[in-house]
């Protein structure tokens, strides 16, 4: 750890899921902008190579690749592509994710999977891989796993979305106490509200900030610097935790 930097991710390696829109593209872009080579991950390869060239031109580094992170062989290929273009990995942040609204009378079996599969064993599958590259490089490394507000409440129109994410938060414990040992730290934020190009605008009226004590939804830069705080060597003594960015709950009145 360098004392005077220590909130620093510059040098760190880092892979983001999802990366091409949304949280995820944030994430890539301020850990570009202070210096992290990063690489996008997502099955979508036009938006991938959108935000690849985007954070080029801002002059960060940047490397994409095509994942479906449901297949354990696209997962080790993804840590192996970053570590073929930067020589190492250093941070891992699960961020892919998706769901659709449902109720369970109408949830087929193939639509719990689908969800299932991407949120927590698209977690597995990239911390699985991720975890194997730290132990090989000797130690160290850090995983950053995104779970929901559902995943504490459940969410009665999404509830394969909300069992997934909160398998996130378990998994999140497990890894942190089984790779501890070797240095690896693991830790998990849950986004509140956030306001991105492609959220559902329903629940973007405004008078839903009345439940935000406040007062207003998130911006996805307030998901990517606690990111930072959590990939940086200021949090070297911080695993196996869970950080509510929802800009906390208002059980009053007004």
């Amino acid at each position: 750890m360098d004392p005077n930097i220590p909130f620093s991710v510059d040098g760190k390696v880092t892979i983001i899921t999802g990366g091409a829109t949304g949280i995820g593209a944030s994430i890539a872009r301020e850990f570009a902008t202070r210096g992290a080579p990063v690489l996008i991950a997502s099955r979508n390869e036009a938006n991938l190579r959108k935000m690849r060239e985007q954070i080029r031109a801002a002059g960060g580094q940047c490397e994409m690749t095509v994942c479906d992170v449901r297949e354990p062989a696209a997962c080790d290929a993804m840590v192996a592509e970053a570590v073929r273009h930067f020589g190492r990995l250093d941070v891992l942040i699960n961020n892919a994710g998706a769901g659709f609204p449902t109720s369970t009378p109408k949830l087929s079996p193939n639509g719990w999977r689908t969800i299932v599969g991407i949120n927590l064993d698209g977690t597995f599958y990239c911390s699985k891989a991720a975890a194997a590259q730290f132990i090989a490089q000797g130690g160290g490394g850090c995983i950053i796993n995104v779970s929901s507000e559902s995943a504490l409440e459940g969410w009665s129109e999404m509830p394969h979305y909300a069992a997934a994410k909160a398998g996130v938060i378990n998994l999140t414990l497990s890894h942190a106490s089984e790779w501890g040992p070797k240095g690896i730290r693991v830790n998990c934020v849950i986004p509140g509200k956030i306001v991105t190009e492609t959220e559902n605008p329903l629940w973007l009226d405004p008078r839903a900030t009345r439940h935000i004590a406040l007062r207003r939804f998130g911006k996805v830069e307030e998901i990517a610097f606690p990111c930072m705080f959590l990939a940086s060597d200021a949090a070297s003594f911080i695993t196996g935790t869970t950080l509510a960015i929802t800009g906390g709950k208002n059980n009053g009145f007004g």
